[in-house]
């Protein structure tokens, strides 16, 4: 299982923006459970997610410094431009019948 940050957050080739975030949120989970696992800690709720900046199909990671950084948000200024999130539980059960709850869109698979 990997679980380098770099590797897993690494582009594939024509990746699209929605569907790398999609893909390395689930990689994270993969990578949070079986380190669980591996550890011998009891089954409990697991939350990852992965937020990541696309510029069209260009996929922004993050910088490697501070002139990196700044040359992104050169790029990105006055531009429109996405902002994605995505999350994923594993380990969760259902709350009980009446128990009250909040959902979001951002958790949804």
């Amino acid at each position: 299982m990997v679980e380098d940050a770099e590797a897993i957050e690494a582009v594939l080739p024509g990746e699209a923006p929605a569907a790398y975030v999609q893909r390395v949120t689930g990689l994270k989970l993969d990578a949070a459970v079986s380190r669980r696992v591996r550890r011998g800690l009891p089954e409990a709720p697991i939350l990852c997610s992965d937020t990541t900046v696309a510029l069209g199909d260009t996929i922004y990671g993050k910088p490697d410094d501070a002139a990196h950084a700044s040359r992104m948000l050169q790029a990105l200024a006055g531009q429109e431009h996405q902002v994605l999130h995505r999350g994923g539980t594993a380990g969760w059960r259902a709350p009980p019948a009446g128990a009250v709850g909040i959902a979001s869109d951002l958790c949804l698979p």
